[in-house]
Protein backbone atom coordinates (compact mmCIF):
# COMPACT_ATOMS: atom_id res chain seq x y z
CA UNK A 1 0.00 0.00 0.00
CA UNK A 2 1.43 3.39 -0.93
CA UNK A 3 1.71 5.95 1.81
CA UNK A 4 0.10 9.29 1.10
CA UNK A 5 2.43 12.04 2.39
CA UNK A 6 -0.56 14.34 3.03
CA UNK A 7 -2.05 11.80 5.46
CA UNK A 8 1.19 10.97 7.28
CA UNK A 9 0.95 11.80 10.94
CA UNK A 10 -2.83 11.43 11.15
CA UNK A 11 -3.34 8.85 13.93
CA UNK A 12 -6.42 7.21 12.43
CA UNK A 13 -4.77 6.81 9.05
CA UNK A 14 -1.61 5.35 10.62
CA UNK A 15 -3.72 2.92 12.65
CA UNK A 16 -5.61 1.76 9.55
CA UNK A 17 -2.40 1.46 7.52
CA UNK A 18 -0.75 -0.67 10.24
CA UNK A 19 -3.85 -2.87 10.39
CA UNK A 20 -3.81 -3.44 6.62
CA UNK A 21 -0.10 -4.30 6.71
CA UNK A 22 -0.64 -6.74 9.61
CA UNK A 23 -3.53 -8.41 7.77
CA UNK A 24 -1.36 -8.86 4.65
CA UNK A 25 1.42 -10.43 6.73
CA UNK A 26 -1.06 -12.74 8.48
CA UNK A 27 -2.62 -13.89 5.20
CA UNK A 28 0.85 -14.68 3.78
CA UNK A 29 1.60 -16.73 6.92
CA UNK A 30 -1.70 -18.64 6.66
CA UNK A 31 -1.11 -19.43 2.98
CA UNK A 32 2.48 -20.57 3.60
CA UNK A 33 1.32 -22.79 6.48
CA UNK A 34 -0.91 -24.78 4.08
CA UNK A 35 1.63 -25.04 1.27
CA UNK A 36 3.30 -28.38 0.58
CA UNK A 37 4.13 -30.92 -2.09
CA UNK A 38 1.86 -32.60 -4.62
CA UNK A 39 1.73 -35.65 -2.35
CA UNK A 40 0.72 -33.48 0.61
CA UNK A 41 -2.16 -32.03 -1.40
CA UNK A 42 -3.42 -35.42 -2.54
CA UNK A 43 -3.13 -36.76 1.00
CA UNK A 44 -5.34 -33.87 2.18
CA UNK A 45 -7.92 -34.83 -0.47
CA UNK A 46 -7.64 -38.60 0.13
CA UNK A 47 -10.51 -38.77 2.62
CA UNK A 48 -12.92 -37.19 0.11
CA UNK A 49 -11.65 -39.35 -2.75
CA UNK A 50 -11.82 -42.52 -0.66
CA UNK A 51 -15.38 -41.69 0.39
CA UNK A 52 -16.33 -41.12 -3.27
CA UNK A 53 -14.85 -44.48 -4.34
CA UNK A 54 -16.49 -46.40 -1.51
CA UNK A 55 -19.86 -44.74 -2.23
CA UNK A 56 -19.61 -45.73 -5.92
CA UNK A 57 -18.74 -49.31 -4.97
CA UNK A 58 -21.71 -49.56 -2.64
CA UNK A 59 -24.22 -47.63 -4.72
CA UNK A 60 -23.39 -49.08 -8.14
CA UNK A 61 -22.47 -52.58 -6.92
CA UNK A 62 -19.02 -52.44 -8.53
CA UNK A 63 -15.50 -53.16 -7.34
CA UNK A 64 -12.67 -50.62 -7.51
CA UNK A 65 -9.84 -51.73 -9.79
CA UNK A 66 -7.56 -48.74 -10.40
CA UNK A 67 -7.42 -45.00 -10.66
CA UNK A 68 -5.37 -41.94 -11.40
CA UNK A 69 -5.38 -38.51 -9.86
CA UNK A 70 -4.12 -35.59 -11.94
CA UNK A 71 -3.15 -32.12 -10.80
CA UNK A 72 -3.73 -29.98 -13.87
CA UNK A 73 -2.61 -26.41 -14.51
CA UNK A 74 -5.73 -24.46 -15.49
CA UNK A 75 -4.23 -21.02 -15.92
CA UNK A 76 -0.83 -19.63 -15.06
CA UNK A 77 -1.62 -19.44 -11.36
CA UNK A 78 -4.47 -21.93 -10.92
CA UNK A 79 -4.85 -25.71 -10.95
CA UNK A 80 -7.53 -28.31 -10.37
CA UNK A 81 -7.66 -31.95 -9.32
CA UNK A 82 -8.97 -34.34 -11.97
CA UNK A 83 -9.48 -38.01 -11.07
CA UNK A 84 -10.41 -41.07 -13.11
CA UNK A 85 -11.46 -44.22 -11.28
CA UNK A 86 -12.04 -47.62 -12.87
CA UNK A 87 -14.36 -50.26 -11.48
CA UNK A 88 -15.55 -53.69 -12.59
CA UNK A 89 -19.15 -54.72 -12.34
CA UNK A 90 -20.41 -58.26 -11.62
CA UNK A 91 -20.21 -59.10 -15.33
CA UNK A 92 -16.51 -58.04 -15.29
CA UNK A 93 -17.24 -55.00 -17.48
CA UNK A 94 -15.25 -51.83 -16.93
CA UNK A 95 -16.98 -48.81 -15.44
CA UNK A 96 -15.23 -45.44 -15.46
CA UNK A 97 -16.10 -42.62 -13.07
CA UNK A 98 -14.46 -39.21 -13.10
CA UNK A 99 -14.44 -36.28 -10.73
CA UNK A 100 -13.01 -32.78 -11.12
CA UNK A 101 -12.32 -30.26 -8.38
CA UNK A 102 -12.67 -26.52 -8.64
CA UNK A 103 -9.69 -24.47 -9.78
CA UNK A 104 -7.68 -22.86 -7.00
CA UNK A 105 -4.57 -20.72 -6.80
CA UNK A 106 -1.38 -22.81 -6.86
CA UNK A 107 0.17 -20.60 -4.15
CA UNK A 108 -2.53 -21.75 -1.72
CA UNK A 109 -1.50 -25.39 -2.07
CA UNK A 110 2.14 -25.68 -3.12
CA UNK A 111 5.56 -24.41 -2.10
CA UNK A 112 7.55 -22.38 -4.63
CA UNK A 113 9.35 -25.52 -5.87
CA UNK A 114 6.09 -27.32 -6.62
CA UNK A 115 4.46 -24.22 -8.10
CA UNK A 116 7.31 -24.06 -10.61
CA UNK A 117 7.06 -27.80 -11.34
CA UNK A 118 3.34 -27.71 -12.17
CA UNK A 119 3.85 -24.62 -14.34
CA UNK A 120 6.52 -26.49 -16.32
CA UNK A 121 4.83 -29.90 -16.56
CA UNK A 122 1.19 -28.67 -16.82
CA UNK A 123 -0.12 -32.02 -15.51
CA UNK A 124 1.11 -34.22 -12.64
CA UNK A 125 -0.31 -37.76 -12.42
CA UNK A 126 -0.45 -40.22 -9.52
CA UNK A 127 -1.85 -43.74 -9.32
CA UNK A 128 -4.61 -44.04 -6.74
CA UNK A 129 -4.93 -47.25 -4.76
CA UNK A 130 -8.08 -48.82 -3.44
CA UNK A 131 -9.19 -47.26 -0.15
CA UNK A 132 -9.73 -49.42 2.90
CA UNK A 133 -13.36 -49.50 4.00
CA UNK A 134 -13.96 -48.05 7.48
Amino acid sequence: MKRNPKLRGIPVFNFIQEGVEAAAEASDFIIQKDQGSFEDYINKKAKELDHYILAIEKGDDVSYAAGEVHLVLAESDQFYLDAEFYFKDKAAKWVKKAVRGKAINIAWAFTQEYQQAIKEKKKITFDYERPTPC
